[in-house]
């Protein structure tokens, strides 16, 4: 029974056998703290490791983070909702070179809170 156990949590929701570190990183997507400076350190350290400013062409600066692992985003996005009641804009590209993982992205737009606590 405890083998039948442990086998299937090891499993994703599509039965698709998941590593042990994939099994962490997503009981960490999952976990959000009730403290708001909690949220923003973790936005904060996100964005740090995978944002880059950037400019729309007209003047607006902006930071997008990009990824290939959906639950960054996800937990990004959540995490700046809840502590910063942002709007963002998500997108999801398609890479090049015929790599089949895509690439998720989210625009940060100038919001002053934001920038005067995490920047």
């Amino acid at each position: 029974m405890i083998l039948e156990k442990m086998q299937f949590e090891n499993h994703n929701h599509r039965g698709v056998r998941m590593s042990f570190s994939a099994n962490v990183k997503e009981e960490l997507e999952k976990l959000i703290s009730r403290g708001r400076h909690c949220q923003m350190a973790e936005a904060a350290a996100i964005i740090s490791l995978l944002g880059k400013v950037k400019n729309d062409g007209n003047g607006h600066d902006f930071i997008q983070v990009s990824s290939e692992n959906i639950a960054i985003i996800r937990k990004l996005f959540t995490l700046l909702k809840k502590a910063f009641k942002i709007k963002v804009v998500v997108e999801v590209r398609k890479q090049m070179y015929g790599k089949k993982t895509p690439i998720y992205a989210i625009k940060i737009p100038y919001h002053e809170e934001f920038y005067q606590k995490c920047i």
